[in-house]
């Protein structure tokens, strides 16, 4: 159990003692405030809250103290429906409350954008369905506003889950991301990533400052949510790789036919690529749909990382952004189906797949900074 205390200004100290398992999965919290002990624990399947219970006092909590239970679809943290048990009259639970388990509750239907960030709260009686709640959050998941579209007043139903579809801490304003915790005002993470393999030479910036284009379910770098199945061995690079890379890069701006480059940066100097954000995504599919892999979402498939597999030549394939997890198990099927080692390179690692359809831990890519793509 993990705790930590802050006081505020004429009142009485917050003292919040935030509970773990022996998977690192945030179970629960206990909040002692003005004089008040409340407590709140959750129960996974997986990954997944599934359960969640809530009751004030310091006796265990019990069954009658079940709140919400949740349920998932088949996207990563895709939010289907909250169910909110109605409060007993016989007060079973911790505390003296309870919730009654003899009948269903009332479901929250959960409706979220493309990164499963919950915009909307839906609830459905007599054949209408009612937004109960619209949330408008921030480039970087704050949540400015919960409104009731009907009253135009601030919503009274409310959800564990926010921003990207992870669990949001009212106590403390921060989200949990599983590995890390996540501050949303500032756009930072709390700590570095515990793997140290971070996906950007900033470990603290959420996403490489770019939120809207990609997301962190885990808060660890790509490499380390792969199954344990798809983690290979280490591998060290050869001076020869590295110039390989090198030669590659530089002839990389004339073979690609759905884009065409662009004129050099005023600043860096770098050549930057148009084009690679339209077309040939249905090229993609087809190779995707060949070697046997479903992208994680519809707009993976437009990565720029697989477009420039479909006219690589060799072994060694650059790539003008960093590989994201979906295409690291869209290269390691790759590698599998066509039986060969793959070498790919982005500006900040460079990644090996094995022809077994495993991924080395990435090595630092050092020639990154001199890359003329970027």
């Amino acid at each position: 159990m993990h705790s930590f205390r802050f006081g505020i200004m004429r009142r009485r100290p917050l003292s919040i003692h935030t509970r773990y398992d022996a998977f690192n999965r945030w179970v629960g919290e206990t909040i002692m405030a003005n004089g008040t002990t409340t407590q709140t624990r959750y129960v996974y399947d997986g990954s997944q809250i599934v359960l969640q219970f809530d009751g004030t006092g310091g006796s265990d909590l019990a069954a009658a103290n079940l709140s919400h239970r949740y349920l998932w679809g088949p996207a990563v943290d895709q939010l289907l429906a909250d169910e909110q048990l109605l409060p007993s009259t016989s007060g079973g639970g911790a505390g003296g409350e309870g919730y009654n388990l003899s009948q269903p509750g009332n479901i929250v239907w959960t409706l979220g954008d493309n990164e499963n960030t919950i915009r909307d709260l839906a609830t459905y009686n007599a054949g209408q369905t009612t937004i109960v709640n619209h949330r408008v959050f921030s480039a970087y998941g704050q949540l400015l506003s919960q409104t009731n579209p009907s009253t135009l007043s601030p919503a009274t139903v409310d959800c564990l889950f926010a921003y990207t579809g992870k669990a949001f801490d009212t106590a403390t304003g921060l989200q949990n991301n599983d590995n890390r915790w996540y501050n949303s005002i500032t756009g930072r993470w709390l700590s570095q990533d515990p793997s140290g393999l971070a996906p950007d030479t900033n470990s603290y910036r959420y996403c490489g400052n770019g939120p809207t284009s990609e997301d962190d379910p885990s808060g660890l770098g790509p490499w380390d949510d792969l199954p344990t199945e798809m983690k290979g061995t280490p591998w060290t690079p050869s001076l020869q790789t590295y110039n390989s890379i090198l030669t590659t890069a530089l002839g990389l701006a004339g073979k690609i036919p759905f884009g065409r480059a662009g004129a050099k940066d005023s600043v860096t100097g770098n050549i930057r690529i148009s084009g690679l954000d339209t077309g040939n995504v249905d090229e993609v599919k087809k190779k995707c749909e060949k070697i046997g892999h479903a992208a994680r979402e519809e707009k993976d498939y437009g990565h720029a990382e697989k477009k420039v597999s479909l006219v690589a030549e060799g072994i060694i394939v650059v790539v003008p952004f960093t590989v994201c997890q979906d295409c690291l198990k869209y290269f390691a099927k790759l590698a599998k189906a066509n039986a060969r080692e793959y070498i790919v390179a982005d500006h900040k690692y460079i990644w090996k797949f094995y022809s077994n359809g495993t991924v080395a831990p990435p090595v630092p890519n050092s020639q990154g900074g001199e890359f003329p793509i970027k």
